[in-house]
């Protein structure tokens, strides 16, 4: 399922093999991605396979039964722990000889426990085994009858009831009802693999797991707004405290970590500076992991950081010396060449593109995070498509209905009708607010292609889509050395 996401470049990179020991630990930012992107797309569909839909009401309950199993286990191990500690430090005041009784008792009262456990547990596995052989006679004398029923009937030519030359023909198999119930073959089956239900119970999320996890995503989507309100942050506060509460019902208190509690205090720190985008450190997270990645060959006694440094200083120079060349003619062999060197790793960190990118993304973030709007300096002119012809045609017409315009190859609709030129201005991106989007037709690709514009009238749209083509369009409509422009 991650593979077939595709997300704005400004989010930051997922692993695709998550979970896998070849796709690392995940750094902060990409923990924030899966809770607020990837987690309320994917989970819903991982939960529908875990909670499926026409469960009954006896096996959510049993999931729950099972849950509380094991949290009531988990607390016994620790009050007897706990026992065992106060135990053994009444036992060292008594003396040494005293402690060492102890310490025997309890090792054996462990010892006693984990044998009892093995004995449960073999004794479990033989009466499924012996099971499993009890339904595989009775399958396979059943089979041995139908094929015995079979074969008498193919020998008796004489059907009761059955006119001559008539073909008798075997009673359909039994179907799974509307209301779902299962026929006898379906339940043998259920029967043999059912036994896996209580193995995999412990592994299986708690029925109202979803609308608790549902909780965590909205806090986090109303801490992460630009401008952020004291109504919002109070709101954010209650979800997560709700989210951390809900979480010990379900799940128990020992699912709950120190990271829990931080998150108590988010809105504390939104109330004091600002939208959390104003004081996060993700992007030196990101860095950091950057670092880590360099090989080092294992210099020490003072060398460790001169080798590391000059490593990052020099793959640095590279990832610039690359970018510059990007900006050669664009069937040059220089602009071809860097291309080539920024798309073959692009996602790796610690290479030439992957540090190639963080370099070019710091100096964009430098250099144009105060600009309100611009187009990309390099741009190229050229005829537009016949799918952008038409579709820029029928935008001037209505915009400006007192100057109709229309396409050379179609026939004017009305007389005064101005025929529009075809060559336009195409820029790779445009700077808006700071920020960079680029045109998917022309890099490639649409990772930060993606927009939210909102379209001004008595009722605010929000309209969500992709930059195709960004393009200046500059045509004399009146005659008077005044350009109307289109971008």
């Amino acid at each position: 399922m991650l593979a077939d996401f595709t997300v704005p470049g400004s989010c930051g990179k997922f692993p695709t093999d998550i979970g896998m020991p070849s796709g690392g630990s995940l750094t902060a930012d990409q923990w924030l991605l899966l809770a607020t992107v990837y987690g309320p797309i994917i989970i819903p569909q991982l939960w529908s396979a875990c909670l499926p839909s026409d469960a009954d009401e006896q096996t959510l309950q049993n999931r729950v039964t099972m849950i509380s199993k094991l949290d009531t286990e988990r607390e016994a191990q620790a009050k007897g722990k706990a026992n065992d500690r106060k135990a053994l430090e009444e036992a060292r005041k008594q003396g040494k000889d005293a402690y060492t009784a102890e310490k025997a008792r309890i090792a054996l009262e462990k010892l006693t426990i984990t044998e009892a456990k093995k004995q449960e547990k073999l004794r479990i596995t033989a009466a499924k085994q012996a099971e499993k052989v009890r339904l595989a006679a009775e399958k396979k004398a059943k089979a041995a009858e139908i094929r015995a029923g079979k074969k008498r009937k193919a020998l008796s030519q004489v059907v009761e009831d059955l006119p001559e030359g008539q073909i008798h023909l075997p009673p359909p198999p039994p179907a799974v009802s509307s209301m779902g119930m299962r026929t006898p073959q379906q339940d043998e089956t259920t029967e043999q693999t059912g036994d896996n239900d209580d193995a995999n119970m412990k592994f299986s999320l708690h029925p109202d797991d979803p609308l608790n996890f549902l909780k965590l995503s909205a806090s986090l989507h109303l801490l992460m707004k630009h401008k952020i309100s004291d109504y919002d942050i109070s709101q954010a506060d209650q979800l997560i405290r709700k989210y951390g509460t809900e979480l010990i019902t379900l799940y128990g208190s020992s699912v709950i970590k120190p990271n829990h509690h931080y998150a108590t205090h988010v809105g504390d720190c939104a109330r004091n500076f600002g939208p959390l985008h104003d004081f996060w450190t993700f992007l030196f997270e990101w860095l950091n992991k950057v670092l880590k990645s360099f090989k080092t060959n294992n210099h020490a006694n003072g060398e460790l950081e001169t080798t590391f440094f000059q490593e990052f200083q020099r793959v640095s120079h590279i990832g610039r010396l690359t970018y510059s060349l990007l900006r050669h003619p664009k069937d040059s062999l220089p602009c071809e060449v860097a291309e080539i060197m920024l798309k073959a790793t692009n996602e790796e960190c610690g290479t030439v593109a992957g540090l190639a990118a963080l370099s070019q993304e710091l100096d964009n973030v430098s250099a144009d995070g105060t600009v309100l709007y611009a187009l990309s300096p390099r741009h190229k002119t050229r005829e537009m498509s016949t799918e952008t012809y038409r579709l820029l045609a029928r935008t001037l017409c209505f915009c400006f209905p007192l100057t109709p315009v229309h396409c050379r190859s179609d026939r004017a609709v009305v007389s005064h009708s101005i025929p529009l030129d075809r060559v336009a201005v195409f820029f790779d991106y445009v700077i808006v607010n700071g920020k960079h989007y680029h045109a998917s037709r022309t890099t490639g690709t649409s990772n930060s292609s993606f927009v939210h514009v909102v379209i001004p009238g008595k009722n605010l749209v929000h309209a969500y889509g992709e930059v195709l083509e960004i393009f200046q369009f500059t045509q004399d409509f009146y005659g008077a050395g005044q350009s109307l422009w289109f971008a």
